[in-house]
């Protein structure tokens, strides 16, 4: 009888131990779900931002650490327009393809596993980030509308595809790199990108922002930060680069 007993008292205790493992098992996978979905997102939203720092400063001038990607962020609407009313731009700042970038975004949100460990807010923060994203790729293939032609073409640069250096690098057919010419037939890699096939002739050449663009042009960039910014303040206030989770803290709230 005692052992009849002890079996029905062990049977109870085995389905809440069951039953504890199987939301400890849920809770992890949903974390690891989450965690997927916004190494994902931060990718491109590092990417993105390195861009633009490219795209507002020279070459010489932008500053691409952690330091420099926060001022970059934190940057007014006034500072922003300044630095793009007074500096000239390579072909190759201008005319990169988005392609990868917006895939990347439109693939998160259209993997329902992903979607389900965000919440609403997230959810709409990634929609905005696509639709800056959009705006941004609509400036690189309507580059006369925002840029002219300054008539000069850089000088110690040369452009190199990707293709060329290795055949083996058929993931990334439209990828290009700037290289600055160094002492004795030897380079340096200063960018690289995506291209469509007919900006490549206009990679070396300089532009200037139209003055009746720089606002429009600044607008754009603008709402991509405040884009960026939201993201990150509303999960966690860091950015996951790597998937060993090499974070960096942003220290951001979001929300305008």
């Amino acid at each position: 009888m005692l052992g009849i007993a002890g079996s029905f008292v062990a049977i109870p205790t085995l389905y809440y131990t069951y039953g504890l493992a199987q939301r400890f098992s849920k809770r992890r996978l949903t974390k690891e779900l989450f965690d997927y979905a916004k190494f994902q997102i931060d990718r491109e939203v590092f990417k993105a931002v390195r861009y633009l720092m490219k795209l507002t400063w020279p070459y010489e001038k932008h500053d691409l650490s952690l330091s420099g990607i926060q001022k970059f962020l934190e940057m007014s609407w006034n500072e922003c327009a300044e630095i793009q009313r007074s500096n000239d731009k390579y072909g190759f700042q201008i005319f990169r393809h988005w392609g990868i970038s917006k895939k990347a975004i439109e693939s998160t949100l259209e993997n329902p596993l992903l979607i389900k460990t965000l919440n609403e807010d997230q959810t709409i923060a990634i929609i905005e980030l696509l639709k800056s994203v959009h705006a941004l790729e609509l400036v690189s293939r309507n580059v006369s509308r925002y840029f002219e032609l300054t008539g000069e073409t850089a000088s110690g640069f040369t452009i190199q595809s990707g293709l060329e250096m290795n055949e083996q690098n058929i993931d990334f057919p439209d990828r290009y790199l700037l290289l600055r010419s160094l002492e004795k037939q030897k380079y340096e890699v200063t960018d690289f990108a995506d291209f469509p096939k007919y900006a490549i002739p206009n990679l070396l050449k300089c532009y200037t922002p139209r003055k009746s663009a720089v606002e429009e042009l600044v607008d754009i960039i603008f709402s991509f930060n405040l884009s960026a910014k939201n993201w990150i303040g509303m999960t966690g206030d860091e950015l996951i680069l790597d998937t060993n989770n090499f974070r960096l803290r942003m220290d951001y709230q979001y929300g305008p």
